[in-house]
């Protein structure tokens, strides 16, 4: 594993300033319905993506929660850019509108979505 940025792999931190973001992450929380699961993967492994034609786009994973959730929360979506006006642009066009097949009548309650700034980032040489 290594270190991306920065002098010799490490960030430049003087203790003062907050470290610049190396790229931005969505996450999105999904409560499928329960006897849904096996649907809702499908669903998002046959989908069309145009993700990785993206400008900016980098990784996504799709997770699944290994035990009983304690908040209904059973999968998380993860998607990193290299900006949020990457993310911005995808989401505005025509491609994101794909994504919305995978959701509807599989889903008890609206998915929520979370945006975060990713301020470190150690990756093997195999990558994410």
């Amino acid at each position: 594993p290594q270190l991306t940025t920065g002098p010799g792999g490490r960030p430049e931190a003087d203790g003062k300033e907050v470290l610049e973001p190396e790229m931005f992450v969505v996450m999105n929380r999904f409560t499928v319905k329960e006897g849904k699961e096996q649907e809702f993967e499908q669903r998002w492994a046959t989908r069309e993506s145009k993700l990785l034609e993206q400008e900016g786009f980098r990784f996504f994973h799709l997770m699944r929660h290994d035990q009983t959730p304690d908040d209904a929360v059973n999968y998380i979506s993860m998607s990193a850019w290299e900006s949020r006006a990457d993310f911005d642009r995808w989401w505005s066009g025509k491609s994101f509108s794909n994504m919305a097949q995978v959701q509807g009548s599989l889903l008890d309650r609206p998915l929520t979505r979370y945006f975060y700034q990713a301020k470190l980032v150690l990756e093997s040489e195999q990558g994410p």
